[in-house]
């Protein structure tokens, strides 16, 4: 049998939370071939959600192994936060296996071919807060259009959901008309004055809807890093043409 062990902490620092389980979880999917147990346990805040399976993954499937098995903890950790009515979550930020000699750190960039110095990224924040300085529509706009982006990386199940109401922020909030009361004719048109201001047609959210729609309606289809990398990319190809459009009005 092989252990891997996916460890992490649980943050706020400070909190120094403490528990294990004896329980031991099933894991099973289909879909990527993914079968064996876990456990979870704590101590002093630090968090190793443990898979145990017969099997021998590749290297290039430990990050979905992560993604899949580490709901497991996320659902004891979401329970915690319930039972004590606080706000506390887990970040798993490797792997180990010492059957296998394994010992490797995730990274927490999702885009990893984006590259972004201090310089350009301080330029970058000077020309959103002179953007928002003066305007408290977009200043409540983009703060949920950035948060929901954030959000759809750290909720991987969710991922389709938030990236999705990220550009559904920016059409609600800027380029519907608020006096239609048709429902369906105000988002109809806001989509068709955004897609015409952004040049994008309505095909280009296709792979979007494909995760978001069943996320609405509490089912998460298995998604690869791949998947949820092409969705951040299209996600931000709406609100990078967004911003170079509300520079040039």
């Amino acid at each position: 049998m092989y252990n891997y062990e996916f460890y992490g902490r649980i943050i706020p620092e400070g909190l120094n939370l403490g528990f294990k389980t004896d329980r031991v979880v099933k894991v099973s999917n289909d879909e990527f071939g993914i079968y064996g147990s876990i456990t979870f346990e704590c101590a002093k805040s630090i968090a190793n959600v443990i898979f145990t399976t017969d099997r021998i993954y590749s290297e290039d499937l430990l990050p979905t192994i992560r993604n899949i098995v580490c709901e497991y903890g996320k659902l004891i950790i979401n329970f915690y936060c319930y039972l004590r009515s606080i706000n506390c979550e887990l970040d798993i930020q490797g792997v180990r296996c010492k059957e296998l000699d394994i010992d490797r750190k995730f990274s927490i960039q999702l885009e990893t071919d984006i590259k972004t110095d201090a310089q350009e990224i301080g330029l970058r924040v000077d020309k959103i807060l002179s953007l928002i300085s003066e305007d408290k529509k977009l200043f409540l706009l983009l703060g949920d259009v950035f948060a929901d982006f954030r959000r759809a990386i750290q909720e991987v199940k969710m991922s389709g959901a938030f990236f999705y109401r990220a550009v559904e922020t920016v059409r609600a909030r800027y380029f519907e008309n608020p006096s239609e009361n048709n429902t369906d004719k105000r988002r109809s048109d806001g989509w068709g004055k955004m897609n015409s201001a952004l040049e994008v047609n309505q095909s280009f959210y296709r792979d979007l809807l494909r995760f978001a729609t069943p996320n609405r309606h509490g089912e998460y289809p298995s998604i690869t890093g791949e998947e949820r990398i092409k969705l951040a990319k299209d996600t931000r190809h709406i609100i990078e043409k967004f911003i170079n459009y509300i520079e040039k009005i």
